[in-house]
């Protein structure tokens, strides 16, 4: 896939117990993205009240961090997240 059209990527993620206000994160290879480049997320489960963000960490690397916002601690089902980097030099 060219950059100009967006490189995708997912990978399976298992949070497990998270105390509320904390947060949890995980990495995933997106060969050609390079820092400054947007990024789309996405998980295939109800993140209750949790947030969820993705950022491209290093070149190659997209960083996804999940943010426990209830006053609960929580406990997320096993889940697959899904990246789409998007070039910033073609927007």
């Amino acid at each position: 896939m060219s950059r100009l059209s967006g490189m995708t990527a997912s990978a399976a993620w298992d949070i497990g117990d998270l105390a509320s206000g904390a947060e949890a994160s995980t990495t995933i290879a997106v060969a050609e993205a390079k820092m400054g480049d947007f990024v789309l997320v996405s998980s295939d489960i109800d993140l209750e009240e949790g947030n969820l963000y993705a950022q491209v960490s290093a070149a190659g690397t997209v960083e996804v961090i999940y943010i426990n916002s209830a006053e609960d601690p929580s406990d997320l089902a096993s889940m697959t997240v899904r990246v789409k980097v998007i070039p910033s030099d073609i927007i």
